[in-house]
Formats: C-alpha cells, sequence, structure tokens
C-alpha cells in the first residue's frame, strides 16, 4: 500500500533489517519457512521490481547474528528459561558470527548491486541492562568485561581486518524505460507520441537537459529539452511518408551536475513500420450500485 500511493517519489533509499537468524548469509530465503534471513533483502528488492522501481536502493538499516549468551556468561539465572524460549533458537557461535558478518558483506557485494549502505546492530550494547533478559548486549560486537568500552569479540575484530572501499552517495541517473520499440501502420503514418521517464537512482537530486540524435533514420522532436529528477522527457516522432521498415533513432539525456553517475545516457528509439498495426480491445463491464 505504501508504494502504491506513490511512496517512490519521497524516498531515496529502501530500509530493511535483514537479520541473518540461525542461517548462513548465503541461505535462500525462500528455504527458510518464514523468510526470515539475510537474503530475505532479495524479497524487499522484488517488491520494488514489481513495483517498476528498482532503481532506489536498499540499506541494510541493521542486520547481524545473536551470538551464545554462554560464551559471555552473563545471564542472570531468572532469564535463562525464558530466553533460551525465545532467542535459543537463533544463537550462533561467537565465532559464526565474526564469519556470517564478514560473508554477508561479501555475498551483498558481489550479488547486490541495489545494496548499499549496510549497518551492523549493534556495536556496544554490550553493558546494556545487565540485570535483565535484554537480547541486544549479544548481539553486540563488543563483550562485557565490566567497562565501559568492554572487550573486542571475534566478529568486531573481523570486521576491522575487512576490505573496505567506500560507496558513493552521489546523485545517478536512470531513464525508464531504457529504450522504445513504437510500431506505426504504414498506411496511417503521422505523429507518434512517446516518452521517457528520468530517476535519480541515487542520491540527493539531479537536473538534467536531453537532446535529440540528429543523425538518426528517425529524429524524434522534443517538447521539454531540459527539466529535473522525476519528470517526463516527451517524444514526437512524425512517420509521415516512411515505408515499411525499422528506423532508428536516439536521445541523449545528461545530467548538468559534474559528479552525477550513470551520465549522460542513451535512449534508443526503434520504430516499426508494418502494414497494419491490429489493435485488440477488451470488453469492459460496468455496474452501478
Amino acid at each position: 500500500a505504501f508504494l502504491s500511493h506513490g511512496a517512490s517519489e519521497c524516498m531515496n533509499a529502501f530500509g530493511y533489517h535483514p537479520y541473518g537468524f540461525v542461517y548462513e548469509p548465503e541461505q535462500d530465503a525462500a528455504t527458510v519457512s518464514n523468510g526470515f534471513a539475510f537474503r530475505g533483502a532479495e524479497i524487499m528488492h522484488q517488491i520494488l521490481v514489481q513495483y517498476g522501481i528498482d532503481y532506489i536502493p536498499i540499506w541494510a538499516t541493521e542486520f547481524n547474528w545473536l551470538r551464545d549468551w554462554t560464551e559471555d556468561g552473563g545471564l542472570p539465572h531468572h532469564c535463562i528459561d525464558y530466553y533460551e524460549t525465545w532467542f535459543g533458537w537463533m544463537q550462533v557461535t561467537g565465532a559464526q558470527q565474526a564469519d556470517y558478518l564478514v560473508r554477508a558483506f561479501e555475498y551483498a557485494d558481489e550479488n547486490w548491486p541495489w545494496m548499499h549502505a549496510m549497518f551492523v546492530w549493534n556495536l556496544d550494547w554490550h553493558d546494556y541492562h545487565t540485570w535483565d533478559c535484554e537480547a541486544a548486549r549479544y548481539f553486540s560486537i563488543r563483550r562485557d568485561n565490566g567497562t565501559s568500552l568492554g572487550l573486542p569479540t571475534l566478529a568486531y575484530s573481523s570486521m576491522i581486518s575487512m576490505t573496505k572501499r567506500p560507496g558513493p552517495f552521489a546523485p545517478r541517473l536512470h531513464i525508464a524505460p531504457q529504450s522504445l520499440l513504437l510500431l506505426a501502420d504504414v498506411d496511417e503514418s503521422g505523429v507518434i507520441v512517446s516518452g521517457v521517464r528520468v530517476r535519480n537512482a541515487g542520491y540527493r537530486t539531479l537536473d538534467w537537459t536531453a537532446a535529440a540524435d540528429l543523425a538518426g533514420d528517425i529524429v524524434p522532436t522534443l517538447p521539454v529539452t531540459a527539466g529535473t529528477q522525476g519528470e517526463p522527457i516527451s517524444l514526437l516522432l512524425d512517420t509521415t511518408g516512411l515505408v515499411t521498415g525499422t528506423y532508428l533513432g536516439a536521445i541523449t539525456v545528461t545530467a548538468t551536475a559534474s559528479d552525477v553517475q550513470n551520465s549522460p545516457l542513451y535512449v534508443g528509439i526503434e520504430v516499426r513500420v508494418i502494414p497494419e498495426v491490429w489493435h485488440a480491445f477488451l470488453p469492459l463491464t460496468q455496474r452501478n450500485w
């Protein structure tokens, strides 16, 4: 419902918490009965695909694996039954937590170009509510030793030593659709009206200019040649006098700022003039209540 009401126009990224629970980061979420696995992020991405907004990146705003509390030896006795009932099923060893976190970053980097910022939860809640049954402190990648700083866990040390690269937070030009295929009836020549929409698949905002390829077989007319992300580019293609065949053209869309990624973008246009275009109409039934 959120997306069907146009939420994509109001966000730069889609936040999700792909916790790993008890499963390895490579585990297909479709093989898990409730879908609770790190790769559940792929289900979220498919929803964005369904709504035609998969250009929007996903942020893993929380994820981690729960470290076995017995390795810290710090759970109050009255919590043990409660904790094991609700959290025991998702516990992993400290060594697994370290291994899974590193592998999660590697899996995302290799397989999810749409995944951008990733936040491990949490850094230092190791001494949070030490007197009750709070699970947050065993998600911490520092271990309680009676000091405010705590000791690094295996996960902390593994993540410190990971190979890292900076992620860009610049605008990124995106066009939808990325190409056009249009049909024209040779006996009904005239002007075809079509268009594409300029999107920002990154951050901040971007402005653009558009120009037709004057060397194409068919040269579109652009009523508007500049705008801001989210705005459409209308194309008018005159097929008057064209015989049957295929005609190619293009437009080039360029971001006006120099730091925009994916700029310029080339949008190919293919117009097929055919002997006859058959139009199919679905029946419409309407009832007044």
